[in-house]
């Protein structure tokens, strides 16, 4: 009887802790967007797009995700990504919008900065991490800023996109090295989007990204 008793005690503590744990990964989403790779210009944001979602599935987890890359990347199936977070998340979710590709001072992708930022208003969420990586990505950061978001742009204000010989300066030390490569992690406790973006930042602080935390550490 008293073996029964303490099996039964064991369950009922470590149960709904399994449950916590499973509720809290399944609540997690990632939008991918991503354009490049065309033959005769240099933007390989189609690559990056393809790093950033085996990212977040091998290294922090993620099963909900929806990609578009290239041809999928039109304005209807971009809208319909949004549609799916604002039918599927809650006030606890963690939502993750990546996108590399082309920018404008004024808007990233088919994206004003301030339509973008209306898009996510009805969408719900306890976080928030949005990443651009595209010429004057700097130039969303503020119309996107708000409670609970990460804001994460390549580029100084009113700078374009960077390239080298291993492609995406960004998609380099932001995604292969900070992330992937473990570069950035401080306290060893898994690479946390604020440490990836300053391992990248303090490669050249005069000319590399922008950021608006208003999360606290972010580990997706």
């Amino acid at each position: 009887m008293k073996k029964l008793l303490i099996s039964l005690l064991i369950v009922l503590i470590i149960f709904p802790l399994i449950t916590q744990s499973v509720s809290a990964q399944d609540n997690k989403y990632a939008v991918i967007w991503g354009s490049g790779g065309f033959k005769g210009e240099q933007i390989c944001g189609d690559n990056n797009a393809r790093l950033m979602a085996h990212l977040l599935v091998h290294e922090y987890g993620y099963s909900n995700i929806k990609i578009l890359i290239n041809k999928r990347f039109t304005y209807a199936n971009a809208v319909e990504s949004l549609d799916w977070l604002r039918q599927n998340t809650d006030e606890n979710s963690t939502i993750v919008l990546f996108y590399s590709g082309h920018g404008t001072m004024n808007g990233v992708g088919m994206f004003s900065h301030y339509y973008l930022n209306y898009l996510f208003q009805d969408i719900k969420y306890g976080r928030l991490c949005i990443i651009l990586e595209c010429c004057y990505s700097g130039n969303a950061v503020e119309p996107l800023s708000g409670g609970n978001r990460l804001i994460i742009g390549s580029t100084k204000i009113n700078h374009t996109g960077q390239t080298s010989a291993h492609g995406s300066i960004f998609g380099y030390y932001f995604l292969k090295e900070a992330i992937k490569g473990g570069l950035a992690d401080l306290n060893g406790d898994g690479v946390s989007m604020q440490e990836a973006f300053y391992y990248y930042y303090n490669k050249n602080p005069y000319l590399f990204g922008t950021i608006s935390d208003n999360t606290g550490e972010f580990i997706p």
